[in-house]
């Protein structure tokens, strides 16, 4: 339906997500990808809310695509 708008930001969260934000994966980060949620370092302790490094992320995830898509010139 999105086709190439469409961005997968859990999956992209679990796979780049501490890569990205120069994370050396914590014991509690390695359980949540195991389980395929967002690694812990990334997030509030609610588990809810980012961390500001995981809106950073996000923030530069939207720019790039948006780049990608010609949506900002």
């Amino acid at each position: 339906m999105f086709g190439y708008h469409f961005i997968d930001l859990k999956r992209y969260l679990v796979e780049y997500g501490l890569s990205d934000a120069g994370i050396i994966p914590t014991h509690k980060d390695l359980k949540s990808l195991s389980e395929g949620s967002v690694p812990f370092s990334l997030m509030q302790d609610d588990m809810v809310h980012f961390l500001d490094i995981g809106y950073e992320i996000i923030g530069n995830l939207l720019y790039e695509k948006g780049v990608e898509n010609n949506y900002w010139k």
